[in-house]
């Protein structure tokens, strides 16, 4: 997740009483979602930021790899535009180490981490770049997990729309992760997306929340407010995880 501390603290919920009838909508869409039905082959997760992995889909990679699948992680950024006034070279290297912490968590391997050095909070201006890298990485009848295209955060939209057009290209099937649009996306203005839900062992839960506590830059940024407050993981306790798959 990036964008500064104090932007998403201001932005990353609505009022007190929007943000109950958000999340009273959530629940009805998701009460009646079906099961996601994952494919047993070779699953690519699209990271925009370090953390996202583990707030999105950390549950799904768990469960592919218990499967015995094999998953490849994309991290797009490295995250270093979370805090303006943190040094970049300094806060990318300790991202990165934190996110390494949590992929191996969650069990994947350094050798399964493809890391692409986009600029964080600046992929709307390198979507052909996106394209081309995942282009590289994406092959035919992979299944391609990826932030569904509305899930409001910038570089979450562009790699969704670019993580898109390569499994299209490459007749892949793709499942749209959500983090953002809990938080400020109504479902009710998307009647037509395939909302599912994922089940978690407990297993999963718990590993899920102690990869999440890796990225501790988020939650003690030391001089800084931090990124990440209750009410934007209050989900990780949840038995399911979200997704959108495409028709």
């Amino acid at each position: 997740m990036s964008e500064t501390a104090t932007d998403l603290r201001t932005l990353s919920t609505c009022a007190n009483g929007e943000a109950d009838e958000l999340r009273r909508a959530w629940d009805r869409r998701l009460q009646s979602a079906p099961s996601l039905q994952l494919p047993a082959r070779r699953t690519v997760v699209v990271v925009p930021h370090p953390d996202d992995e583990s707030l999105s889909s950390g549950g799904l990679i768990m469960h592919q790899l218990a499967r015995g699948v094999p998953v490849v992680v994309v991290a797009v950024t490295d995250g270093e535009a979370a805090y303006s006034t943190w040094p970049h070279p300094g806060l990318a290297a300790i991202r990165r180490d934190e996110q390494r912490t949590a992929l191996e968590i969650l069990g994947v391997p350094v050798s399964a981490t493809v890391r692409l050095g986009l600029p964080d909070s600046a992929l709307v201006t390198h979507g052909d770049e996106l394209v081309d890298r995942l282009d590289a990485i994406i092959e035919p009848d992979d299944v391609v997990v990826a932030p569904w295209v509305h899930d409001w955060h910038p570089d979450h939209v562009a790699c969704g729309r670019a993580a898109q057009h390569v499994a299209a290209s490459h007749r892949c099937t793709l499942i749209g992760s959500l983090f953002w649009a809990l938080h400020h996306i109504d479902p009710r203005d998307h009647p037509d997306a395939a909302f599912v839900t994922l089940a978690l062992t407990d297993d999963e839960r718990l590993w899920r929340r102690e990869a999440l506590r890796s990225h501790r830059s988020q939650f003690d940024p030391c001089d800084h407010l931090p990124i990440l407050d209750q009410s934007l993981i209050d989900h990780l306790h949840s038995p399911i995880e979200q997704y959108v798959v495409s028709a």
